[in-house]
């Protein structure tokens, strides 16, 4: 592996209720700098820190079918039910009842078969509850009107005003409203080629929930994408033209970053997939057919922009014209390339692939997979609480979930597999960490996007030097486009599909029977809309677990084993007892003590903090650090010092009490 080079000088960053907006859809639709490259030596080291199931209730055949006590989807606002009336404290209190009755069904998804039982049970003491789940829902009678009959399918669009009243009457949003957009398909069941093909929307935001702007169900994904995405283009002309109106105030608003998979791209933008001779979307390289799989082994082919895309400079790209271009969407700019299938399920998957099932000598030994397969179990109990899931061995890596290979990726992977493969492939592999770790980081990414960009270039080079042209496909190929989208919009995370991949497991568990799949999601939508949308006021709990036997260091108060800041939470037990102070001193915390109101965190401090790596660069430009003994006399710091929370794996091979602490950058997954 050559050694790498980077000659000009880095400069060093600093530090509801349902109303007349969502009564049908036709309501809704209506209404409707280059930087300069970066040197390695001035990085600093600051940085900061989903599946099948048929499980189905097939009780009910349809949702079409509803008892008498419904009230009809047009009298919800308008008609009173007998039990709505208030005669006095009593009713007030039925009220309440019912009202926590709706919220506990539709929040635990609730069978409305055991809602019936449930208030069958109820109604001899609270007269005035309704005497079925469809009453107390206030279920529609009927999804025809919105609902509709398309090619392939049929469609259900909702809008996105409805969603977005829905979050001003919670005082969520200020100021310009920006939507993300996301389309995907989302397979329904096992034995059934029906499947969901939703278009979720998601508020600007990093803890904004996805919402449903419309949904199309058939066998096949949709036949005509006028059909498909015509009442999403015709509404987001409308709001764009005149602005979003709520309660007399008009809101700004407009569609930010259309976050898709790169089927769904080439579906969304009529052009050539990703197995097509001129499928990369960011430039125009005409790819290579070799060993049976498409190719892109250049990396300086001339770029794509909005302007070349509508003009068609390259023919062969397009496959036809998407009504998207009809309402100004960048059809290069405004499509970045979502990490989660190109790097995690697309890049690390296909490494792993290679090293463990390849031909060249790149691949390796049975023994060497063992080895690996007990670094992986070994280190899964010194996993953080923020990751989701546990690690597994690599019989299962061809099961690995997104999240799984992320962790391999950033923060395992250059532990487990040290030792285990040939230098210069176990070389490539930090050049693809260090970069991705950059441009993951919501600190890194702003001054060092250019020097990633440089790290997955000589990637992308080695690549083929290593593993053959045949390994430089689509996703490998688009490694060299990742960081522009970075110095656009800001670290991966913020383009990523995790949360809309979360959000379709909702979606498939609303489901209680595989008969009429997207009317009973429409029906639980409407479930949802007409309560009461008021936010809610949680008490939020600090301090967990207390107990009696901890060391205090001269502190008096409550002891406790788990405290919750910043986004992230530290205990007393390993995987989530590291952290760094302000001081910059690595601390492993012992306890957690109360002090009249005053949290401090006692512990103790890593005597030796070191380099863990030097290639492609020093380990401690990002932050990630070899660490041993610790210091006998403890000490206890205010927990607003702390500064970022360490993922701490030990190093077996470097010794006894030898650990790697890396920066923990992903909070709740």
């Amino acid at each position: 592996m050559k050694d790498l080079q980077y000659e000009d000088t880095l400069a060093v960053p600093g530090g509801s209720r349902y109303d007349d907006s969502s009564r049908s859809r036709s309501c809704s639709t209506n209404t409707t700098n280059n930087v300069k490259a970066n040197d390695p030596d001035s990085l600093q080291s600051s940085c900061h820190s989903s599946e099948d199931s048929e499980s189905l209730n097939s009780r009910h055949s349809s949702d079409d079918s509803f008892d008498d006590e419904c009230v009809p989807l047009h009298d919800f606002k308008n008609t009173a039910c007998p039990e709505d009336k208030d005669t006095g404290p009593a009713m007030s209190g039925v009220a309440d009842l019912r009202s926590s009755l709706c919220t506990w069904a539709l929040e635990n998804n609730i069978t409305q078969s055991a809602t019936d039982d449930l208030l069958k049970i109820l109604k001899p003491y609270h007269s005035t509850l309704p005497g079925s789940c469809k009453a107390l829902l206030k279920t529609p009678r009927s999804s025809q009107s919105d609902v509709k009959s398309v090619t392939n399918g049929e469609f259900w669009y909702k809008g996105i005003a409805p969603n977005l009243h829905s979050k001003l009457r919670q005082n969520n949003l200020l100021g310009e409203i920006v939507v993300d957009i996301n389309i995907d398909g989302l397979p329904l069941y096992k034995s059934s080629s029906i499947n969901f093909w939703p278009i979720l929307g998601c508020v600007e935001g990093k803890q904004e929930t996805p919402f449903i702007i419309g949904v199309f169900c058939g066998h096949e994904k949709p036949g005509c994408l006028d059909e498909f995405l015509g009442d999403f283009a015709k509404e987001v002309s409308d709001l764009t033209r005149r602005k979003l109106e709520y309660n007399g105030k008009c809101h700004n608003f407009r569609i930010g970053k259309l976050i898709l998979d790169a089927p769904a791209r080439a579906f969304v933008k009529c052009c050539k997939s990703h197995t097509g001779y001129f499928g990369c979307e960011k430039c125009t390289q005409e790819g290579d057919y070799f060993k049976d799989r498409m190719t892109l082994p250049e990396c300086t082919a001339s770029l794509r922009t909005d302007e070349s895309f509508r003009a068609m400079q390259q023919e062969e790209h397009h496959v036809g014209t998407s009504p998207l271009l009809e309402i100004g969407i960048g059809m290069v700019s405004q499509f970045p390339l979502d990490y989660m299938h190109l790097v995690c399920l697309g890049v690390t998957k296909r490494l792993l692939h290679f090293w463990l099932k390849g031909k060249g000598s790149y691949r390796i030994s049975r023994s060497a997979v063992r080895v690996v397969s007990d670094n992986l179990e070994m280190l899964a109990p010194h996993m953080p609480h923020e990751f989701c899931r546990q690690l597994r061995g690599l019989k299962d890596w061809h099961r690995y979930k997104a999240t799984e290979y992320r962790q391999i990726l950033l923060y395992v992977g250059a532990v487990a597999f040290k030792g285990n493969l040939r230098d210069d492939v176990y070389d490539n592999f930090m050049l693809l960490q260090c970069a991705i770790y950059i441009l993951a980081s919501p600190t890194l990414c702003k001054g060092y996007s250019d020097y990633a960009n440089y790290l997955l270039q000589e990637f992308v080079k080695d690549c083929i030097d290593l593993y053959g042209q045949e390994f430089v496909v689509y996703n490998v190929h688009n490694l060299i486009h990742l960081a522009a989208d970075v110095k656009q919009y800001g670290e991966l995370d913020k383009f990523s599909a995790f949360k809309y991949e979360n959000y379709l497991k909702t979606i498939k568990q609303r489901l209680r029977s595989t008969n009429k799949p997207l009317q009973q999601l429409y029906m639980r939508d409407k479930e949802r809309m007409a309560l009461d949308t008021k936010p809610k006021i949680r008490k939020i709990q600090v301090l967990f677990r207390q107990h009696y036997g901890g060391p205090m260091h001269n502190l008096h108060g409550k002891q406790y084993k788990k405290v919750t800041a910043k986004g992230f939470t530290l205990e007393v037990s390993r995987g989530n007892n590291c952290c760094e102070m302000e001081d910059g001193a690595v601390v492993i915390i012992k306890n957690i003590v109360d002090a009249e109101g005053q949290i401090h965190l006692v512990g103790s401090v890593f005597k030796d903090v070191t380099d863990w790596y030097l290639y492609p660069f020093p380990s401690s430009r990002l932050g990630i650090f070899k660490v041993s003994k610790l210091k006998s006399i403890m000490q206890a710091w205010p927990l607003e010092q702390v500064r970022k929370k360490y993922v701490l794996l030990p190093l077996h091979n470097d010794g006894e009490g030898t650990n790697v602490c890396i920066p923990l950058l992903h909070t709740e997954e």
